[in-house]
Order: C-alpha cells, then sequence, then structure tokens
C-alpha cells in the first residue's frame, strides 16, 4: 500500500487524496464498485476470473482460490505467480512444479548452504547446487580466522543427526556445511563419516547408532594439527566411550586439540550437549558462515597463545589472515 502511495505523489510531492482513501480503503476491506490502482483491479478482478491476478503473490492469489475458486487446483497457481514468487517460494515449490510441469526458476547461489543441503535432501544433489555449495564454502573459509596445515574432521552422521519432524534433517544439514566450509581451512583435510556413508555427491542420509571414539582414533593416527568433531553430542554406542578415550589421550601425551562443534538451532545454543566437558570444547553452530568467532571461545580455552594471537591479528588487521609474528 505504501507503494501505491508513494507512485500517487504529483510533481509538488504531495500525495493523491484519491489514491490514499483507496489503499486505506482496501486495506481495511470497505466495499467498493471499482478501483483505479492496478493491483487491487487485478485482486477484485480475480474473484471473477483467477487468471486475471497473473502477477499477484502466491499467497494472495491461493486465498482467492479457496474463498472464491475452491474448484481450481492449486498448482495452477504455480503458472501464475512463477515470475512474482519469493525465493523461498522458489525453493519450496519445486517439487509441485515439477509434478505440475510448470519451470519455475531455481537459483541455488540464492540459498545459503543449510538450506541448500535441505534442498538437496528432498530433490537431489545437481552439478549446480554442488558448485554454489563449493563457492560459498569457499568464501567462507576465507574469513575463517584459524589455520591448520593437516586437519582432521569427523561428521557424525548417526540416526540421532536426523532430527526431529518439525526440523527434518536439519543437523546433518548443518554437519555437512560446516565440514565443507572446514576442510577448506587447511593444505589437507582428513575427513571421517560416522554411521552414515557419503555418496558420489557427498550427501549422507543419517543411520546407525552413534560410535565417534574409533573415527576419533583413526583420525589422530594421521597426525593431524587440529580435529573437528561435528556432532549433536548424543553417543550410545557406548555412551561416554569418546570422553573415556579423550582423557586417555591427554594421560598419555596426545596434546592435538579437539573440538566438538554441535549442530543446533539458535534457540537451542545455551544447552546444547557435550561430549567430553572439560576435554574438547563445545561450541553451538547453527549459522557456518558465522563460526569463525564463536569458534574464538574454544580456541582460547584449548590453545590460549594461538587464540590471543588470533585476538591480536583481528584487531591489528581485522581484513587480514596474516599471524603476528
Amino acid at each position: 500500500i505504501r507503494a501505491w502511495v508513494n507512485t500517487g505523489m504529483n510533481g509538488g510531492g504531495i500525495p493523491i487524496v484519491a489514491n490514499i482513501y483507496e489503499a486505506v480503503g482496501f486495506a481495511l476491506g470497505a466495499e467498493r464498485r471499482s478501483y483505479t490502482i492496478g493491483l487491487f483491479k487485478k485482486f477484485e478482478a480475480a474473484k471473477k476470473d483467477l487468471a486475471a491476478g497473473r502477477g499477484l503473490p502466491l499467497e494472495v492469489l491461493e486465498g482467492i482460490r479457496s474463498s472464491f475458486h475452491p474448484d481450481v487446483p492449486a498448482d495452477s497457481l504455480l503458472e501464475l505467480t512463477k515470475h512474482t514468487m519469493t525465493a523461498g517460494q522458489r525453493m519450496a515449490t519445486q517439487r509441485r512444479a515439477a509434478e505440475a510441469g510448470v519451470e519455475v526458476d531455481f537459483d541455488p547461489t540464492q540459498y545459503d548452504p543449510v538450506k541448500l543441503y535441505l534442498y538437496a535432501f528432498e530433490m537431489g544433489m545437481t552439478e549446480e547446487i554442488a558448485h554454489a555449495l563449493g563457492q560459498k564454502a569457499a568464501k567462507a573459509a576465507l574469513a575463517f580466522p584459524f589455520e591448520y596445515e593437516v586437519v582432521g574432521i569427523l561428521v557424525d552422521c548417526s540416526a540421532s543427526m536426523y532430527g526431529d519432524e518439525t526440523q527434518k534433517l536439519r543437523p546433518i544439514a548443518t554437519a555437512l556445511a560446516v565440514r565443507d566450509l572446514l576442510m577448506r581451512t587447511a593444505d589437507v583435510a582428513r575427513i571421517r563419516h560416522a554411521g552414515g556413508e557419503p555418496d558420489d555427491r557427498g550427501l549422507v542420509l543419517p543411520s546407525q547408532d552413534t560410535e565417534l571414539a574409533t573415527s576419533l582414533v583413526q583420525l589422530l593416527e594421521m597426525r593431524p594439527d587440529v580435529v573437528y568433531v561435528i556432532s549433536d553430542g548424543y553417543e550410545n554406542a557406548p555412551a561416554g566411550r569418546f570422553a573415556e578415550v579423550m582423557a586417555h589421550l591427554k594421560r598419555i601425551g596426545i596434546k592435538t586439540p579437539v573440538y566438538h562443534l554441535n549442530p543446533v538451532m539458535a534457540a537451542e545454543s545455551a544447552g546444547v550437549r557435550e561430549l567430553a566437558p572439560g576435554l574438547a570444547p563445545t561450541m553451538p553452530v547453527h549459522d557456518p558462515s558465522g563460526l569463525g568467532i564463536s569458534f574464538l571461545r574454544g580456541v582460547l580455552e584449548a590453545e590460549p597463545l594461538r587464540g590471543i594471537n588470533t585476538l591480536l591479528k583481528l584487531a591489528v588487521k581485522p581484513d587480514k589472515k596474516e599471524a603476528l609474528t
């Protein structure tokens, strides 16, 4: 409405009163024989002929269809609204559009990595999506303030990473996005998946029990400079084994830092589950692009000198990744 009022401004900058009355009346649902503003005319015309509403937002046309044209299939709206859909609607309607034979443009570069992985789980991984994921991971890695030559990455792909019905597959989607970022922060990345195994496109459908300790030992045998464990913290094969292994590693003098990244929603960040309290710092991560700063707390705990050096580096040269010497 504000946009249409603005278009009613004359050269002197004074609003055309008729347009204001018309916009306010439309918003309040006042009865009117006819409208002069094109958007409102489409809305009224669509009540008699749904096709006359071409170009109206999808949710608006859906409301008109359900109220005035209940016999018209909902999928018929896709053709009428495909050019006015939001980015979120374009992603959400891809399956419906494919089944209805309607081509709705979809640009993977417009979405964050977690949403792209969720989409790939539903619709399948494509070269375009894989390319967009790679580009986004590479860009995010440039902003990650910590550098190691060799990193070990352990991804929990057990059944608990499937999530619940309200956030289906979000934990594993977040974990895979974080994996992609971290593997691009080092010269060499050693990766292990505990539970389900990735397919040739890098997708992993969560399955099996959570057994992380064996994969941790396998990674440490490869002598990485650091190990990242991406897990929701639910360990059941057996419970507590990861912490036992971490304690043993400390006793025998293995000092390789191990960090636990827990893929959670923002609302859950205050109560994340830890795999090895006091031995492997746990950081919640719900947005891979913001991982660097949140990761700093864990580094200050496990590697104080590296953490302090990074703080100084960010303070002196916040746009550089050069370590101070």
